[in-house]
């Protein structure tokens, strides 16, 4: 492979009339690495014989690089030549644009070499109809071979002549015209068969909220579905060596959360050994630290007690709220009585000194009564 410039090539030389060897151009970046090709682009390989413009000549893109055929070249004459490349295309600004290869400076040079029947001044061939034809014209034209090159509009018509193996080799240059007015609008034709569905466009934008419609029917109940069980506490069997509260409390953390216990006993309870009950360990800061609630099923009554540093501080009976008397609101003291004779223990008892004091009730001794 040569280098030249920004490309590289495969240096093909060929002999005159050979349709099988190919010229293959690979265009490099700054880096050296392959440009990627645009196959929707025009591409036309323009050819120099060095002194004469010889014209233009197809070209096919594959994979990354470019290949001119030399089957293109058979109409050449033997000799040296010059190759470029020109690669255009509209751009999104509707301008025209122009990669020319290779660049800077160079051409892609290559040469045509004479076969046998050249050495040899003769050609050894079977004459078909074209043949009498071409030569026909040549005769006609008194040897002249004409060839007409299609240019840019901005480009001048130029006429080149060459004489090369007694031939008389005249090039037309001529510029391309300027885009004609637009045709009138012809007839609508006949409406073509249905194409394949295209793709899935775009999701659009959200439209506005409707009015609200009417309301439906109820709809009949559906089936009871699953219950969620992922909040429920759940409770366990107090194990063995925890079946004491003094122990519990020097292990609030380890056993943390609800227990239950039946016919085995837990020692150091509310009234002594505790049996067929619920237990609650809540945790504080610590493993010595918290609060324990207890509820035993056979006497409906629940105790409570404060843990610190890993000991109990007394349990206190939860009370039962239809048995006490509330600091506010009329309620009767002594248990639908409506007098309380000299029951002072029963006053203590049901309302407490505090309301003595504040003078809710004062004592009448010509009644004998409060």
């Amino acid at each position: 492979m040569a280098k030249i410039d920004d490309v590289t090539t495969n240096d093909m030389n060929l002999k005159h009339l050979d349709t099988t060897k190919d010229i293959v151009i690979t265009p490099r970046n700054e880096f050296g690495g392959q440009v990627l090709l645009n196959a929707a682009h025009t591409w036309t390989a323009k050819v120099s014989d060095g002194t004469n413009y010889v014209g233009d000549y197809p070209i096919t893109i594959e994979s990354n690089s470019i290949v001119v055929n030399s089957a293109e070249f058979t109409k050449l004459p033997t000799g040296n030549y010059h190759l470029e490349v020109w690669e255009e295309w509209i751009d999104s600004n509707d301008k025209k644009q122009r990669s020319i290869y290779p660049s800077p400076q160079r051409t892609i040079d290559f040469t045509i070499y004479q076969n046998i029947t050249d050495l040899a001044e003769k050609e050894i061939k079977t004459i078909g109809f074209q043949d009498v034809v071409d030569q026909a014209v040549m005769n006609i034209g008194m040897n002249y071979i004409f060839k007409v090159n299609t240019i840019e509009p901005d480009q001048t018509a130029t006429v080149v002549q060459a004489a090369a193996d007694g031939k008389n080799y005249v090039t037309f240059n001529i510029p391309r015209g300027d885009k004609g007015d637009k045709g009138d609008t012809g007839p609508t034709g006949a409406t073509g068969p249905q194409g394949p569905q295209g793709p899935i466009g775009p999701k659009g934008d959200k439209g506005d909220q409707g009015p609200q419609g009417l309301q439906g029917p109820t709809g009949a109940t559906g089936p009871q579905g699953p219950v969620d069980q992922s909040s429920v506490k759940k409770t366990k069997y107090l194990p063995v060596e925890a079946r004491d509260f003094n122990y519990l409390a020097t292990h609030m953390r380890t056993y943390q959360g609800f227990w239950y216990i039946g016919d085995d006993s837990v020692a150091n309870g509310p009234t002594g050994n505790w049996t067929w009950a619920v237990i609650e360990v809540v945790t504080g800061n610590t493993e010595t630290t918290g609060v324990i609630r207890t509820a035993c099923f056979g006497t409906n009554s629940i105790y409570s007690s404060n843990v610190n540093n890993g000991a109990i501080n007394g349990w206190t009976l939860i009370a039962n709220d239809s048995n006490v008397v509330h600091n506010t609101g009329n309620e009767t003291a002594c248990r639908g009585q409506d007098t309380c004779r000299q029951h002072n223990a029963c006053i203590d008892y049901h309302i407490g000194r505090k309301l003595r004091t504040k003078g809710y009730f004062k004592w009448h001794p010509e009644n004998n009564r409060w």
